[in-house]
This record gives C-alpha cells, structure tokens and sequence, in this order.
C-alpha cells in the first residue's frame, strides 16, 4: 500500500510539477458523418468494410448501403444497398480479377456485388464458403474473427485477423473459391496478409499477444515487426527484413501493410513509411497528421498511388511519396491526436502535418527541438504548471502573437485569468486552448441524509478536516454504511491535495513558496488531529479504494471543474471549492494547456492557420465552454434527438397494438408502454451534457475561482530531487518526523531548488 501511495503524492508533484495547386491532393480526408449515406443512425455511419478496385474504392456501411468514391478527388455517391434482398447480408468485401465481391462470416454465402463495367449487380454465387474458420463456440454463443486483412488473389479467399476466444490469438489461411473449402496457416505470428508478386504475398509478422494478456514489458517493446515474402503453397517464408519504429512502441505500432505499382507500404505510428524489399530501407511516403496509436486498429489498403485506411472514425486517403513532402512538415509537440487537431488535418490537406514522438519536457531538451534536428517543432502544446513556459518566453522561445488579428480577435473573448497566464508586458505569446481543475465535492443527497443542510457544509480546508475528524463521534455508529470519501486509505491523499491546495494559493497571492507559515501550520495542526486509523478501519473495506460509481460517498477529493459530459458526471454531487482557511478566497487547482509557436520555425504561416483552425474547433463539451464566459448555448448530449425520436416511435406503435390487443397481450402491452414512458423520461433528465443550470453555477461560482499557476521550483525539479522531497514526505507521513522538521527540511529544499533553477 506505501508504494502506491508514495507513487501518488510523486503523481501530484510531477503533473501539476502559400502551396502550389497540384499540392492541394496531398492528403485527402473524409469522416464518416460526411458520407452520401440514406439514414441518419450510427448504422449508416460506420464502416464494416472497404477496398479498392483500381482507382474506385468501394465501402460497406452498416445499413447495407454500398458507396463508390475516386481516391483522388473523394466524391461518393450510393450504388446500391446489399441488405434489401438477403437475410444475411455481405460484411466483409474483396477485389478479384478486377470486380468486387462481399461474403457473409456466419453462413458462407458470398456474392458479386459490382462486375468488371463498374456496376451494382448483387449475384449470389453457388458455392458456400468454409467459415467455420472464422467461427469459435463459446458456450452459449459464439465469437468470430476479426479481420485484419481480407483480399481475393488466384481463386482463394485470403484472410489474417485475430481471435479472442479463450485466449488471445492470431489466425491466417485461404479458402479455395471453386470448392468452397479453407485452410489455416502454420506461420505464427502473421498479423497482416496482402498480395504481392508472382503469386506470392507479403506478410506482417509480430506476436502482440502480450498487450491483450497484460505481460507486455520494455523488452516485448523492443522487439521490431518483420516484413516477410509469403509462400501460401508451401505456408513458408521465402524472404523477410525487419521494420526498425521510430516510435516506443516497437512493433506493437507497425501496422496497415499494403501493396501497389508504387511499392510497398506500411503504417509506423502517424506516418506512413514506403519499404525497398530490396535492401531493406524505408523512407516517409506520407504523414498521416494522426497520433502514435491512432493507426493500430485500421485496416489499409492500397487505391491507385493512395494509402487507404479505415476505422470506426471513417476513411482517408493519403497521396504516397507526395513531391509536397520535399518542402518538410508542420510538426506539432504534445498533442494526442484529437478532433481539434483531426478538424486541421481534413480542413487543410494542402499542409502535411505531423505529431511529433518527441516526450521530453524539460527547458534544454525543448529548446534544442526547436532549433535543430530533423523535425524542428513547430507548434508546441504546453502545460504551464509543469512545463516551463514562463522561462521560454524569457528566453524568446515563443511567437509574440499580439499582431495576429485572427489570433487575438478569438483570444480576447477568453476569461482574463487564462490570457494572463501567457501574456508578458502586454504581448501574448501564446494560446489557451483548455483548462480544468479538480476539488472537493459532496453528495448533497447523503449529507441530507445525515439531517444537514447546505448552511451545515465547511466553509474551509479546515472546517472539513475538523468534520472528518469528528466523523466517528458523531456519525460513526448511526451511519455506519456512508463511505466518508470514495477511497477508504483517506490519510496521505489528503495530505497530498493539502500540498496542492497550498501552492495553488501561494500562486494566486504572488507569494514565494514556503511552508513555514502560519496558514500551512493551521492546516497541518488540523490534519494532524484526525485518527485516521480508526476512519479506515471503521470502514471495514478490504480494497484500499473505492470509485464512486461502485459506491457512493459523502465526499469526493477529485470533483472535476470545467468537463460537460454526460458520462462523466456524478449523480448528486455538487462541487465544494473551499478556502484553506475561513476568511480566505477559495481556488481550484487549474491544469491549463496553452500553444505556443515556435519563432525560429519556418511554416509560421502554416502555424498561425494551425492555431486559428484549434481555437474554431475546441471541444465542445470542455474547452469551448470554459475558456470563454459567453459560450452559453445549452449543450445537448450526442444522442438525445435520436433517442428521442426512437423512443416516441416505439411508444406509438406500442399504443398503436394495444388498440387492438386482446385480454391476454393487453397487461403485457400496458407494462411495456409504462417502461417506454419510463425510458422516456429518463431520457428528458439526461437531455443535457451542458444545461443552462451548470453553466450558470459554472460561470458564477467556479469559473472566478479557477487558478493556473506558473511552474514553481518543485514543479521544474529534476527527478532526482523530487524523489528526495517524495521521501521527505513519506518520513512524516510514517511518524519518523516531526511536522517542524518536515516543514524545515521541506523550505530547505526548495531553496536549494530555486537556486539551481537560476
């Protein structure tokens, strides 16, 4: 348990420690929701299936419909529905001989869905496919396999997925299209199959089974992927050579293998690297503009001088060994690969864009990364508290943006604390583009429950330990079943978020950090007065935590401040901001993100756009609403109108059938009805991820209290010396100190901080 803890309180010391027009095909990138599809549900916007035929790329949507784009220019249109006429209808599409086939995992029926003049015909086809090898029997069901490769080549049905029956493993073989009969593969390890030359194929091999058994180490990390020519007569390698990653993922991120005129292709990470079979090179044939582990679960295909791929988000289509990848990259530092970076990439396929692997944080390794090096970072995302920002704007590592009208006419609509934080001397050298905070919060419902009302709840840090402290005289026995907080070892949490409350605060009065004063000792005097070995063994719990949707408790330590979603929410939870001590002004802890440009790049221009086309497509459930105290339209939850509209549909039609019910299906009708109404009005409470009564409480009680810190010398320490304050800490937490000698040794050491930070 002490280890646990100790990585903790680390835990909270470290996180809050112009183009050429022929260029303009270099990436073209499409969504699903923009699809030419017939319906409105998640059906008829997911794609089962895709593949090329030539410079045609066909793909199998979930309500059947079939659609037909050009890879070059992306306009699709439907040319026919594959479930109108059939029970069981095509999942899984194939190119042979030039026309296109789709099969059906579960029965074997297979038909020809577009013939060699491009047109929609639907052709059932006499011989039932052998897909038992697809098929594992579990019991009371069975599960099937998930496809990583499909493809047709010289008469046989060619398939590699993965199976996670029993045990994690993966599958490869052939099924003859004249007999109808298949074959698994003895080769281990083959993650992918495509065709390749002279009736070969071309194989991915990497054994990831260790990331789905939970054994994966640094050395299963170090292990690299091989490409290996394929003999599917004899089931033999011919020839292989090994994919070096530039990523840290090793093998597990090689992915997306596919084969055309233009050579031979692969996925590593974001990028997609082109291979010589010959020696064994490979070189960048397209950026991708996605993250490290956004391509791991897509299927690729080659269209005609394009890499294809696809997953539950939609399809894109990337030009290969583009003359625009002559003129470099954006690169960005620190993104994840989220829809506000995604809205560039499909809003600006001129502009190849990458996410750089590079995770160093510290003032040197940055700094060196964005004036040398073979990726030069462009635009950097940035946490203020533990990242050093302040000091790369002293040092004029940051764009002074302030004459960028397109930047600051949508920077000064924020909230004044977040523009402040990246602002100097007036000029703004960078963005915010998120903010969040974490406090205290309480379950109204319970603490109603104890016969106390909302003038009854602390009105400090203090007031609630002296609450906890009290707890078991007061409350103990009669309410023996109310979890105080939602972990039951109370203790060095609460310490830990006492630490981070305190230098929140020495942040917001300007003060310098130390801990010899007379609000920390008050605190500490009064944490120190609770016996937190009788709270937890009153709790009577064997697990060391308990998360609040397992159980409720009466307080929270990590109400999060600035996320509208639905899922995330707390029933009955309010958030409790609170002062350290009564008389003081409360804060909330802020993790502030902000994007700061490079003024040494070379693509500012193409920076600038970057950072505009962010600011206009913040998330909507977070970003959008707390940074700017006039985003105060309602915010529906994705599937309200949907659900809705469903819902009524079928309490008409239940209504409809009680009409002509007879006696014995009437009481059956009427209790569905009375569920659908149910339904229904559960659905109307949770109309809104944002409603006009949170975003009230929002902007009046939390947002004035949000704080975001700059990075202190405990924040920007070596690792080295955060594990010393970390076992500083520890000592008083096990009793071995007093808390006069932690809070001298304590001051001491950020002294000694602050001086080789200078």
């Amino acid at each position: 348990m002490k280890n646990k803890l100790v990585a903790l309180i680390l835990s909270v010391i470290m996180v809050f420690s112009v183009m050429a027009p022929a260029l303009a095909t270099t990436v073209v990138y499409h969504t699903s929701s923009s699809m030419a599809v017939s319906d409105e549900d998640s059906a008829s916007t997911t794609i089962m299936s895709a593949v090329a035929v030539g410079s045609k790329i066909y793909a199998l949507y979930g309500n059947g419909d079939m659609t037909a784009q050009d890879a070059a220019s992306g306009e699709e249109t439907v040319i026919g529905n594959v479930a109108a006429a059939v029970v069981l209808m095509p999942e899984e599409l194939f190119e042979l001989d030039g026309k296109l086939y789709g099969f059906n995992v579960q029965s074997g029926e297979w038909y020809l869905l577009v013939d060699e003049q491009g047109t929609f015909v639907q052709q059932k086809q006499d011989v039932t496919l052998d897909t038992s090898l697809f098929a594992f029997d579990e019991g009371e069901y069975s599960s099937y396999l998930q496809f990583k490769s499909v493809f047709g080549m010289d008469g046989w049905l060619y398939y590699a997925g993965i199976s996670y029956a029993e045990i994690y493993s993966m599958r490869s073989g052939r099924i003859n299209l004249e007999t109808g009969e298949g074959k698994e593969f003895t080769t281990k390890a083959i993650k992918e199959l495509v065709p390749y030359q002279d009736g070969m194929l071309l194989a991915l091999i990497y054994d990831d089974s260790a990331m789905y058994s939970g054994s994966i180490s640094t050395e299963s990390l170090s292990q690299n992927a091989q490409l290996m020519v394929f003999d599917p007569q004899k089931d033999a390698a011919v020839s292989q050579v090994e994919i070096t990653s530039e990523t840290s993922m090793g093998g597990y991120g090689v992915a997306g293998l596919c084969a055309g005129d233009k050579g031979v292709f692969y996925r590593d990470g974001a990028r997609v690297k082109g291979m010589d079979m010959a020696t064994g090179t490979s070189r960048i044939s397209a950026y991708t503009g996605g993250s490290t582990y956004d391509g791991m679960n897509a299927r690729a295909f080659y269209a005609d001088g394009y890499y294809a791929y696809y997953s539950y988000e939609g399809l894109s289509c990337l030009m290969l060994d583009s003359e625009s990848l002559l003129d470099g990259v954006l690169t960005i530092y620190g993104e994840m690969g989220g829809d506000s970076h995604k809205s560039f990439v499909k809003n600006h396929p001129e502009i190849p864009v990458d996410i750089t692997t590079n995770s160093s944080s510290d003032l040197e390794s940055l700094t060196q990364a964005m004036v040398s090096g073979d990726q030069t970072l462009d635009v950097l995302e940035l946490y203020t508290t533990y990242m050093p920002v302040d000091r790369l704007i002293q040092k004029g590592y940051c764009l002074d943006l302030s004459e960028y009208t397109e930047i600051t006419s949508r920077v000064e609509q924020m909230y004044p604390q977040f523009v402040d934080a990246i602002t100097v001397d007036g000029k703004l050298y960078g963005v915010p583009i998120n903010a969040y905070g974490t406090t205290f919060g309480v379950n109204m419902e319970l603490w109603a429950e104890l016969g106390l009302t909302e003038d009854d709840l602390p009105t400090s840090v203090c007031g609630l330990l002296e609450f906890i402290s009290n707890w078991s005289y007061d409350y103990g026995d009669e309410y023996s079943e109310v979890q105080l907080f939602e972990f039951n070892q109370i203790g060095d949490l609460l310490f830990s978020l006492i630490l981070q409350q305190y230098m929140t605060y020495t942040a917001y009065t300007g003060e310098d950090l130390r801990f010899d004063t007379p609000e920390f000792r008050e605190v500490m005097e009064a944490f120190e007065a609770i016996d937190f070995s009788e709270l937890e063994s009153a709790s009577g719990e064997d697990d060391e935590q308990i998360y609040y949707y397992m159980q409720d408790s009466l307080f929270t330590m990590s109400q999060t401040v600035g996320m509208f979603y639905g899922n995330m929410r707390m029933n009955n939870i309010q958030a409790l901001p609170l002062p350290l001590l009564d008389g003081q002004d409360a804060v909330i802890t802020t993790l502030l993100s902000v994007m700061i440009i490079n003024p040494k790049s070379s693509r500012i221009d193409e920076a600038v756009k970057y950072v505009v086309n962010y600011l206009d497509n913040l998330d909507k459930n977070s970003a959008n609403i707390t940074l700017f105290p006039d985003h105060n339209e309602p915010l529906e939850a994705d599937h309200y109108q949907s659900s809705v509209k469903s819902c009524n549909e079928a309490i008409e039609k239940t209504k409809a059938q009680l009409e002509n019910a007879d006696a014995e299906n009437k009481a059956e009708l009427e209790d569905q009805l009375t569920n659908l109404q149910n339904e229904l009005e559960l659905i109307e409470s949770n109309r809104y991820d944002a409603s006009p009564e949170m975003l009230q409480d929002y902007r009046e009680n939390l947002a004035p209290l949000l704080v975001a810190q700059g990075q202190n010398a405990l924040y920007s320490a070596e690792s080295a010396a955060v594990t010393e304050v970390n076992q500083l800490l520890l000592k008083y937490l096990d009793g071995a100190i007093t808390l006069d000698q932690m809070i001298k040794d304590f001051d001491q050491r950020i002294k000694m901080m602050e001086l080789e930070a200078q």
